[in-house]
């Protein structure tokens, strides 16, 4: 509860993709929320080991089926 409301893990590491669409569904409905964020790390294909896409940022969206926004800072120095 960083800010004040609940947060999962969603994690194609530990949880296959049924169970991942199932906790995402689950939660946003029983927490009567409008919008969730999933936050990738790394890099967007960087899977297990940085070698392979799965349980990466990507395969998360692909499993969800949720779009993927990507924001850069392009200020430069």
């Amino acid at each position: 509860k960083v800010i004040g409301i609940n947060s999962r893990n969603l994690d194609l590491f530990f949880n296959d993709e049924d169970t991942i669409k199932y906790l995402l569904d689950k939660n946003t409905k029983t927490s009567n929320c409008d919008i969730a964020v999933m936050e990738g790390v790394m890099g967007y294909y960087d899977g297990v080991a940085g070698k392979t896409s799965i349980a990466s940022a990507y395969d998360l969206a692909r499993a969800t089926e949720t779009p993927a926004v990507l924001i850069v800072d392009c200020k430069g120095k």
